[in-house]
């Protein structure tokens, strides 16, 4: 989301400078600055919390011999890769077909990235609440 609204104003600022390199030389510099944040974020604040010390029992088996577990991923990258496909191509078409300008296309770009970010949480606040969540969350499924 931060890309979205961030890429398009770098190369909007760089298209104006004469020999900065243009909309490429601004692209590289501002995606190494959000990996960077990123990072920095993750290392201060990603903690591995302490966990209370097991008993010595019998490694569980590895998931990944039961297909099921292959299908669930299979999906989920069928699903996420079109995702960011459309997404990719959404700037350029918003910029290029329909005339929008880079800012206002990146922006609206990025709404929509946040809005598919907050619907899975909004759709499982209801059954969270309810008691009628997954055995994971912390109740038993119905």
């Amino acid at each position: 989301m931060l890309a979205a609204v961030l890429l398009p104003a770098a190369a909007t600022a760089a298209a104006g400078r004469r020999g900065s390199g243009g909309i490429i030389g601004a692209a590289p510099y501002v995606r190494a600055a959000l990996c960077l944040v990123t990072g920095l974020a993750v290392a201060s604040f990603a903690s591995d919390p302490p966990r209370p010390p097991r008993a010595a029992a019998v490694p569980a088996p590895n998931p990944y011999r039961v297909p099921t577990l292959w299908r669930i991923h299979g999906a989920s990258a069928l699903l996420v890769v079109p995702q960011f496909v459309v997404t990719g191509f959404a700037l350029e078409h918003l910029v290029n077909q329909r005339g929008w300008v880079i800012l206002a296309a990146g922006r609206a770009i990025a709404a929509a990235n946040l809005a598919g970010a907050l619907t899975p949480l909004a759709a499982g606040r209801g059954p969270a609440a309810s008691g009628a969540g997954c055995a994971p969350c912390g109740s038993s499924p119905p």
